[in-house]
């Protein structure tokens, strides 16, 4: 036994070292890099840890090593990664890691009037001030000129360029070359009329990829002589100096201001990387790229920000990529970009604000838009939320792709010719996809530097050619132009099980070129609902006299409340344009198809109002109806609650004429001012039934734990009333505490409204009013579409409250008036607004704070 004993410590000493001469091998390695150490230490331990991205950059990496970034740090620099295998975390708290692509700007001087300059130790390519984008100096300082002549290459002339000859050299031009793209390219002359663009320059193709057009818009950008704006920038490139015309005109002293100078956070030519939980903002080109063969990348719960072409860039031939819960916002270009891709899954992402600023991102097609695969196969496009694009929340070119149970809304926001989601086959490699159980809402399409005064934004997008496609189960409502588009020689296709909820023109539209392989597609169980008179469920569109069938059709529903009678358009063309609108029977007897189509159940009453609900998320949910009595479209009544499956919707005509039980009190709004040494309270309701009044409660901040809720007051309601009603009451103790309401029903039954804090800081003991002026931070924020702006006045001024957005243009005015000292609250309802980052600036007397606030439809 003693002998087997040892025997038995020999094979185990042996077995640790081959384990350990392994781990050396293989590299199980964790290194730590933190903003308090050094680069002399080992990095191996957290007391030991690195300082820079530079001394990762420098280490021997292997297979199985990990780099972990201090939670809540900051580290400059681009971080470059060559060997497999490596992971890159952090460690230490739960705030993320900041990977930095620019370098913070200070020392300002003046350069001449609200001008500022400050050295950068390189060349800025991007600028941000309190974390919002600023613009390059451009002219004009909004809109565009219009190109009046040009050579379709390299020249072009517009009315209103009148500088003297030189003033554009060496500055961009960026144009709207097609109804889907910008273009950018450098001046290499300007005469005093015409700008010349070189015919290739490195890093751009040759002249314009779609050519320069008469009655297309451009603005121009980059030169010192046209900063003169609130807002704009400019980068001298043979000094480094940047000269900076801050928003309202302020000293940048006084601003946090950022300058991007690395090119990617990181550059990665490896496979089976992890990158996970890292906070990636400000690079000047992508905030991660991919390149050469690369596979098995993991790239997780990531934030990307600010990024100025690309968030996730991908090129070269890749597979099996997981991009999962990372969040991506305010980039110029594209927010995820795979090109030929096989295998890889984009899901679970927060993906808000890409290429919103016309003329900045990616040159060419599909440079403003969410999530783009170029190519490539069986890739996964799941569950992502994408709002707020330029150009598509999606493009998913290539073979058997499954984009499903996706929410995208308000895409096409500053191009046109695209959809929410689109595909295009040219080259014959679209094919075998499956669109499945997405929620779209909202397509725009922008037209303001084009030459046409008619956008086209369609929800679902099948461009040439796009062939054994299945769009199921989807829902898109208020599509710009039509819910999906079919593009001519499309074919073998399958839409079955969607909703086309109030589409700008049609339900869908299908285009037959009998060039091209068309029809046998299958259109069945699909709800056509549109509005106005003159918008057909169904549209197609055929180049010659006779009618070419573009597939079966059965079980649709054509729904127009407006006419109470369904629409089917038919286009031809043998020598001019020609329409023919066709109700469902006549449609039925023309085309033999449809046999089994339905139609809405009525025309709807003056008193009645068409509504869609919808389940945005990955479980069955019971929604809660208003108590009103409903329809569906085929006349069955609802009431109470309806459940719905995940990513699923349902349209229901609401009687507004029949209430089945009491209204709820519908409070809107609910806020506080200290006026004159007192609590003044204050709320709206927009409709009330059975109101018997509010109780006022109160809970001191003072008590802890052991703090209670105590009736301080009551206000009567107003019973039952579909009009608004507003409410004041005032608490002459201003201490601090917490407010809420008591709502009851005249049966006794009750709900409490959202707490509300006063805070006792900065106020006078003897007065209660404010000892100082202050602009507090708007809540809710981000916020969609109304926030609340308090701010604090110490004494008798004329206070003015405004918006701005990031350029520094005035966009709405909240207060402007002679004010008594006090707390107060102003609401901005920013409903006309697009999303984006704005800025609200208080100014009273000689007080005057800016505040940034983020508004995310």
């Amino acid at each position: 036994m003693k002998y087997q004993l040892i025997f038995r410590q020999a094979v185990r000493i042996a077995f640790l070292g081959v384990l350990f001469i392994a781990s050396q091998a293989y590299g199980l390695s964790s290194y730590y890099v933190s903003s308090q150490g050094s680069d002399s230490n080992d990095g191996k331990s957290t007391s030991t840890s690195w300082k820079t991205i530079s001394k990762v950059n420098a280490a021997s990496l292997v297979s199985g090593d990990v780099i972990n970034f201090r939670a809540g740090d900051t580290f400059s620099g681009q971080l470059n990664i060559t060997q497999s295998g490596v992971t890159i975390g952090n460690y230490g708290g739960s705030t993320k890691p900041i990977i930095s692509g620019g370098a913070a700007l200070t020392n300002w001087t003046q350069h001449s009037g609200n001008i500022y300059k400050a050295q950068a130790s390189a060349y800025v390519k991007n600028l941000f001030s309190n974390g919002v984008q600023m613009t390059l100096a451009r002219f004009p300082n909004t809109g565009f000129l219009k190109v009046t002549s040009t050579n379709g290459t390299t020249t072009l002339s517009a009315s209103g360029l009148n500088q003297a000859a030189g003033y554009w050299n060496g500055g961009n031009v960026r144009i709207r070359t097609t109804q889907y793209t910008y273009e950018t390219r450098p001046i290499s002359n300007y005469d005093g009329s015409t700008v010349t663009m070189p015919s290739h320059v490195s890093n751009y193709p040759v002249d314009f990829s779609y050519g320069v057009h008469v009655n297309y818009g451009f603005y121009l950008d980059n030169t010192l002589a046209a900063l003169d704006a609130p807002g704009e920038w400019y980068c001298d490139p043979s000094t480094n100096m940047v000269y900076f015309y801050a928003p309202m005109g302020v000293n940048p002293t006084s601003l946090s201001v950022v300058g991007s100078t690395e090119d990617y956070g990181i550059n990665a030519t490896a496979s089976n990387l992890t990158i996970q939980g890292l906070d990636l903002r400000y690079q000047a080109v992508s905030a991660l790229r991919f390149s050469g063969t690369t596979s098995g990348n993991r790239i997780l719960s990531n934030s990307i920000i600010g990024s100025n072409v690309n968030g996730v860039e991908v090129v070269g031939a890749n597979s099996d990529y997981t991009i999962d819960g990372n969040t991506l916002q305010n980039i110029n270009g594209r927010g995820i970009s795979l090109d030929n891709s096989t295998s890889s899954t984009i899901s679970n992402n927060t993906i808000k604000s890409i290429g919103l600023v016309p003329g900045y991102g990616t040159d060419n097609e599909n440079g403003e838009s969410g999530i783009v695969i170029l190519g490539g196969s069986r890739n996964i496009v799941r569950v992502n939320v994408i709002d707020s694009t330029g150009y598509t929340g999606i493009r998913s070119d290539g073979s058997y792709n499954l984009v499903e149970s996706n929410i995208v809304s308000n895409a096409l926001m500053q191009l046109s010719d695209g959809g929410a989601i689109y595909a295009y086959n040219e080259n014959q490699l679209t094919y075998g996809t499956i669109w499945r159980n997405n929620i779209v809402i909202n397509t725009y399409g922008n037209v303001e530097s084009s030459d046409t005064i008619y956008p086209e934004a369609h929800g679902l997008y099948w461009d040439f050619r796009c062939r054994d496609m299945t769009a199921e189960g989807n829902t898109v409502i208020n599509a710009g132009t039509n819910g999906l588009f079919m593009q001519y020689a499309c074919y073998n296709n399958t839409i079955r099980n969607n909703t086309f909820y109030k589409s700008g023109n049609n339900g869908m539209y299908l285009s037959i070129n009998t060039g091209y392989t068309s029809g046998n597609n299958r259109i069945a169980g699909n709800v056509f609902y549109t509005t106005a008179a003159n918008q057909a469920g169904l549209y197609f569109i055929d180049g010659t006299a006779d009618y070419h069938p573009f597939g079966t059709l059965d079980s649709n529903m054509y729904c127009n409340p407006g006419s109470g009678t369904s629409q089917i358009s038919r286009v031809y063309n043998p020598s001019g344009y020609v329409k023919s609108d066709m109700t469902l029977s006549q449609w039925k007897t023309f085309s033999g198809q449809d046999t089994y189509a339905g139609e809405l159940y009525k025309k709807i009453a003056s008193y009645e109002r068409d509504t869609i609900i919808t389940n945005q998320t990955g479980s069955t949910a019971s929604i809660q109806l208003a108590p009103y009595l409903y329809h569906d479209i085929k006349g069955t009544a609802v009431s109470g609650a309806v459940t719905l499956a995940p990513y699923s919707s349902r349209i229901l005509i609401r009687d507004t004429a029949r209430v089945i039980s009491p209204l709820p009190v519908e409070l809107v709004s609910f806020t506080l001012a200290s006026k004159n040494g007192a609590v003044v309270l204050s709320w709206r309701t927009a409709m009330e039934v059975n109101n018997y009044g509010f109780d006022i409660e109160k809970k001191s901040s003072t008590g802890g734990q052991t703090a209670v809720w105590t009736k301080i007051g009551f206000v009567a309601g107003s019973g039952s009333s579909n009009i608004a009603h507003d409410y004041s009451f005032t608490d002459p103790s201003a201490t601090a505490g917490s407010y809420r309401l008591k709502q009851i029903d005249r049966d006794g039954q009750f709900t409490y409204s959202k707490e509300i804090e006063f805070l006792t800081t900065g106020v006078s003991a003897v007065s209660g009013l404010p000892t100082e002026f202050a602009l507090g931070q708007n809540y809710p924020n981000p916020f969609n579409p109304s926030t609340n702006v308090s701010y604090d006045i110490a004494s008798h001024a004329h206070v003015v409250l405004k918006i701005y957005d990031v350029a520094g243009r005035e966009v709405a005015t909240l207060v402007n008036q002679d004010m008594e000292a006090g707390r107060y609250t102003a609401q901005w309802n920013a409903k006309d607004f697009a999303s984006g980052m704005y800025i609200y600036k208080l100014t009273a007397g000689n007080f005057t704070s800016i505040k940034k606030l983020l508004l995310q439809k």
